[in-house]
């Protein structure tokens, strides 16, 4: 868990741990409260603080949207409660047991008013336009990643199995992606964008033709490239060599994403027709394998981005 994360979760379990206590100890001292519909009301309470703790706890990051969500229910259950069992009517204090009631039913609200306060700071530190995510938290995203990325070589060595090409297929020099013919793609002008500058577009007399350059490597050379940096050069890196080893992975994962790209590209443009296209044309073809190459790239993106600020790297909006 990044370090800020883990300061939030901190002060959240305490003041959640104290909110608690105080909850239990919250009685009706006036004969005319509803018992059946106060006691609902302290379960549902109890409830929303302990998901609260349990989600800025998350190992994937506090979700803002289920956060709020619980904000906004615990804000109105907490009123209902104080409503219900008249704990939010200082007129009808008449001995200071009652007082000490009313008292108890502010601290609550207050706890409320202190946990939001503490998530709307962490909340808009987190998104602060000047707030680079920290090395920890890189680390840790990073750590969710490559699992991902694993799992989605497994889905794509399993969707070509599915289609009879194996991996000794895989292995075979016939079927490098350097076979793959793609057909010229047109550029006919070009942006260059400079920050606090208007874009700039600069018009060809005549489109240019330009080809990708597929791999030159087999199917296989690019899985075991794949699976040995996501399941054991990645993790060990990041484990043993803290901010060099997140740059390895994430210049890692630049260079397979810039690599796999022509790839999914050529799946993309290429008609559907399977008359006189090689085994590996028609392998890719296939909707469940290319799903499964889209997902890697995918999530290999996601990897590079969380590259050094410093390190900025090409666009890779396609």
């Amino acid at each position: 868990m990044p370090a800020r994360q883990a300061a939030l979760y901190r002060q959240v379990s305490i003041l959640v741990g104290d909110a608690l206590g105080v909850l239990a100890g919250l009685q009706p001292f006036v004969p005319e409260a509803n018992s059946e519909q106060v006691e609902a009301l302290r379960s549902q309470i109890q409830t929303e603080l302990v998901a609260q703790r349990d989600e800025v706890g998350r190992i994937d990051e506090p979700r803002p949207e289920r956060v709020r969500a619980y904000f906004d229910s615990l804000i109105l259950h907490i009123t209902e409660f104080g409503r219900r069992s008249f704990l939010n009517r200082r007129d009808l204090i008449a001995t200071s047991t009652d007082e000490a009631q009313i008292a108890g039913f502010e601290l609550l609200k207050n706890y409320t008013s202190t946990l939001r306060d503490i998530w709307d700071r962490f909340y808009n530190d987190d998104r602060s336009v000047s707030a680079a995510p920290s090395l920890g938290e890189r680390v840790e995203r990073a750590n969710i990643l490559l699992p991902i990325i694993a799992q989605g070589v497994n889905d794509f060595e399993a969707a070509m199995d599915s289609v009879d090409f194996t991996e000794s297929d895989r292995h075979s020099t016939a079927t490098k992606f350097s076979g793959l013919i793609d057909p010229d793609v047109p550029l006919g002008a070009w942006t260059i964008t400079q920050a606090g500058k208007s874009p700039a577009v600069i018009d060809f007399a005549s489109p240019l033709m330009l080809q990708l350059t597929q791999p030159d490597m087999t199917v296989y050379d690019l899985t075991e490239w794949l699976d040995r940096f996501s399941t054991i050069e990645g993790p060990t890196s990041l484990a043993d060599s803290g901010q060099y080893g997140l740059d390895f992975v994430t210049d890692q994962a630049d260079t397979l994403f810039w690599m796999i790209v022509p790839i999914v590209t050529h799946i993309k443009v290429t008609a559907p027709s399977l008359l006189g296209r090689t085994t590996l044309d028609q392998v890719l073809s296939n909707e469940r394998v290319g799903w499964a190459l889209d997902n890697i790239l995918t999530q290999l993106n996601a990897l590079a981005e969380l590259g050094a600020p410093s390190k900025k790297r090409n666009s890779r909006v396609l």
